[in-house]
Protein backbone atom coordinates (compact mmCIF):
# COMPACT_ATOMS: atom_id res chain seq x y z
CA UNK A 1 0.00 0.00 0.00
CA UNK A 2 2.90 2.36 0.73
CA UNK A 3 4.15 2.01 -2.84
CA UNK A 4 0.84 3.10 -4.36
CA UNK A 5 0.56 6.25 -2.25
CA UNK A 6 4.08 7.27 -3.25
CA UNK A 7 3.19 6.79 -6.92
CA UNK A 8 0.06 8.87 -6.49
CA UNK A 9 2.04 11.63 -4.73
CA UNK A 10 4.63 11.62 -7.51
CA UNK A 11 1.93 11.83 -10.19
CA UNK A 12 0.24 14.69 -8.36
CA UNK A 13 3.54 16.55 -8.00
CA UNK A 14 4.34 16.08 -11.69
CA UNK A 15 0.87 17.23 -12.67
CA UNK A 16 1.16 20.32 -10.46
CA UNK A 17 4.58 21.13 -11.90
CA UNK A 18 3.29 20.74 -15.46
CA UNK A 19 0.28 22.94 -14.70
CA UNK A 20 2.51 25.58 -13.09
CA UNK A 21 4.76 25.61 -16.15
CA UNK A 22 1.76 25.89 -18.48
CA UNK A 23 0.48 28.84 -16.43
CA UNK A 24 3.91 30.50 -16.58
CA UNK A 25 4.07 30.11 -20.35
CA UNK A 26 0.60 31.60 -20.72
CA UNK A 27 1.54 34.46 -18.37
CA UNK A 28 4.63 35.25 -20.44
CA UNK A 29 2.65 35.17 -23.68
CA UNK A 30 -0.20 37.26 -22.30
CA UNK A 31 2.04 39.90 -20.70
CA UNK A 32 4.15 40.22 -23.85
CA UNK A 33 1.24 40.56 -26.28
CA UNK A 34 -0.78 42.77 -23.94
CA UNK A 35 2.11 45.21 -23.55
CA UNK A 36 2.76 45.27 -27.32
CA UNK A 37 -0.93 46.09 -27.85
CA UNK A 38 -0.77 48.78 -25.16
CA UNK A 39 2.24 50.35 -26.91
CA UNK A 40 0.34 50.29 -30.21
CA UNK A 41 2.82 47.95 -31.91
CA UNK A 42 0.21 45.29 -32.63
CA UNK A 43 -3.57 45.32 -32.77
CA UNK A 44 -6.39 42.79 -32.69
CA UNK A 45 -6.31 42.36 -36.46
CA UNK A 46 -2.59 41.61 -36.51
CA UNK A 47 -2.85 39.10 -33.69
CA UNK A 48 -5.02 36.90 -35.87
CA UNK A 49 -2.93 37.49 -39.02
CA UNK A 50 0.64 37.06 -37.79
CA UNK A 51 2.10 37.30 -41.29
CA UNK A 52 1.04 40.97 -41.50
CA UNK A 53 3.11 42.17 -38.54
CA UNK A 54 6.84 41.50 -38.15
CA UNK A 55 6.80 42.57 -34.48
CA UNK A 56 4.07 40.08 -33.60
CA UNK A 57 5.75 37.32 -35.59
CA UNK A 58 9.07 38.00 -33.82
CA UNK A 59 7.41 38.11 -30.38
CA UNK A 60 5.69 34.77 -30.95
CA UNK A 61 8.95 33.25 -32.25
CA UNK A 62 10.86 34.52 -29.20
CA UNK A 63 8.23 33.22 -26.79
CA UNK A 64 8.51 29.81 -28.48
CA UNK A 65 12.32 29.87 -28.16
CA UNK A 66 12.14 30.96 -24.54
CA UNK A 67 9.79 28.09 -23.74
CA UNK A 68 11.91 25.54 -25.62
CA UNK A 69 15.02 26.65 -23.74
CA UNK A 70 13.26 26.52 -20.36
CA UNK A 71 13.78 30.24 -19.72
CA UNK A 72 10.16 31.18 -19.04
CA UNK A 73 10.51 31.30 -15.26
CA UNK A 74 13.84 33.13 -15.54
CA UNK A 75 12.28 35.88 -17.65
CA UNK A 76 9.27 36.23 -15.36
CA UNK A 77 11.62 36.41 -12.34
CA UNK A 78 13.73 39.04 -14.07
CA UNK A 79 10.59 41.04 -14.86
CA UNK A 80 9.55 40.92 -11.18
CA UNK A 81 13.03 42.09 -10.15
CA UNK A 82 13.03 44.99 -12.66
CA UNK A 83 9.46 45.96 -11.63
CA UNK A 84 10.51 45.98 -7.96
CA UNK A 85 13.49 48.20 -8.70
CA UNK A 86 11.24 50.55 -10.67
CA UNK A 87 8.67 50.65 -7.89
CA UNK A 88 10.95 51.05 -4.86
CA UNK A 89 14.00 52.85 -6.28
CA UNK A 90 12.33 54.62 -9.23
CA UNK A 91 15.14 53.40 -11.49
CA UNK A 92 15.09 51.67 -14.86
CA UNK A 93 17.84 49.97 -16.84
CA UNK A 94 19.75 52.32 -19.11
CA UNK A 95 18.22 52.58 -22.57
CA UNK A 96 20.21 51.16 -25.45
CA UNK A 97 22.69 49.16 -23.34
CA UNK A 98 22.83 45.53 -22.34
CA UNK A 99 22.46 42.14 -23.93
CA UNK A 100 18.68 42.04 -23.69
CA UNK A 101 18.25 45.10 -25.95
CA UNK A 102 17.82 42.72 -28.87
CA UNK A 103 14.75 40.99 -27.43
CA UNK A 104 11.23 42.13 -28.28
CA UNK A 105 9.94 40.05 -25.34
CA UNK A 106 12.33 41.76 -22.89
CA UNK A 107 11.23 45.11 -24.32
CA UNK A 108 7.54 44.21 -24.02
CA UNK A 109 7.98 43.02 -20.42
CA UNK A 110 9.68 46.31 -19.48
CA UNK A 111 13.05 44.68 -18.81
CA UNK A 112 14.68 46.93 -21.43
CA UNK A 113 13.83 50.24 -23.03
CA UNK A 114 14.20 51.37 -26.61
CA UNK A 115 13.55 54.76 -28.07
CA UNK A 116 12.16 53.54 -31.37
CA UNK A 117 10.65 50.16 -32.18
CA UNK A 118 9.62 49.47 -35.76
CA UNK A 119 9.02 46.42 -37.87
CA UNK A 120 12.54 46.89 -39.26
CA UNK A 121 14.34 46.36 -35.93
CA UNK A 122 16.72 43.40 -35.88
CA UNK A 123 15.94 41.04 -33.00
CA UNK A 124 18.28 38.43 -31.64
CA UNK A 125 17.73 34.77 -30.97
CA UNK A 126 17.36 33.49 -27.42
CA UNK A 127 19.53 30.55 -28.41
CA UNK A 128 22.40 33.02 -28.89
CA UNK A 129 21.56 34.90 -25.70
CA UNK A 130 21.50 31.72 -23.62
CA UNK A 131 24.86 30.62 -25.04
CA UNK A 132 26.41 33.84 -23.73
CA UNK A 133 25.83 32.46 -20.20
CA UNK A 134 26.13 35.89 -18.51
CA UNK A 135 23.89 38.66 -19.79
CA UNK A 136 24.46 42.29 -18.88
CA UNK A 137 22.00 44.83 -17.56
CA UNK A 138 23.12 48.44 -17.07
CA UNK A 139 22.04 50.98 -14.47
CA UNK A 140 23.28 54.55 -13.99
CA UNK A 141 26.71 54.53 -12.33
CA UNK A 142 25.62 56.62 -9.35
CA UNK A 143 22.67 54.31 -8.62
CA UNK A 144 24.00 50.86 -9.46
CA UNK A 145 25.04 50.06 -5.88
CA UNK A 146 21.55 50.93 -4.63
CA UNK A 147 20.13 48.55 -7.23
CA UNK A 148 22.50 45.77 -6.15
CA UNK A 149 21.63 46.29 -2.47
CA UNK A 150 17.90 46.18 -3.27
CA UNK A 151 18.32 42.99 -5.29
CA UNK A 152 20.27 41.31 -2.47
CA UNK A 153 17.76 42.37 0.17
CA UNK A 154 14.71 41.24 -1.77
CA UNK A 155 15.24 37.54 -2.21
CA UNK A 156 17.28 37.39 -5.39
CA UNK A 157 20.11 34.88 -5.53
CA UNK A 158 23.24 36.99 -6.00
CA UNK A 159 26.99 36.53 -6.15
CA UNK A 160 29.93 38.19 -7.88
CA UNK A 161 31.91 37.40 -11.00
CA UNK A 162 35.17 39.25 -11.63
CA UNK A 163 34.10 41.82 -9.05
CA UNK A 164 30.75 42.47 -10.74
CA UNK A 165 27.44 41.63 -9.03
CA UNK A 166 25.46 38.84 -10.67
CA UNK A 167 21.86 37.76 -10.21
CA UNK A 168 21.60 34.00 -10.58
CA UNK A 169 18.36 32.77 -12.06
CA UNK A 170 17.58 29.14 -12.84
CA UNK A 171 19.29 29.09 -16.25
CA UNK A 172 20.60 32.64 -16.76
CA UNK A 173 23.05 34.91 -15.01
CA UNK A 174 22.43 38.65 -15.15
CA UNK A 175 25.41 40.92 -14.49
CA UNK A 176 24.44 44.35 -13.16
CA UNK A 177 26.90 46.85 -14.62
CA UNK A 178 27.63 50.55 -14.37
CA UNK A 179 26.56 52.62 -17.34
CA UNK A 180 29.31 55.09 -18.09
Amino acid sequence: MEYNTNNIKNKNQKRKAALAMKNSIEALRFQTLWRLKKLGLIDEFHEENQDDNNILRQAVAEITEINELGLTLDLLSLKRMIDGIKQYLLLEPVEGKGDLQTSIVAFALGITKQEVVTENNVWSSWYLLKNKKILSLYYPSQQRNRVVDWVRNNGCNTSTYLGQPIVRLEHLYIMIKNAR
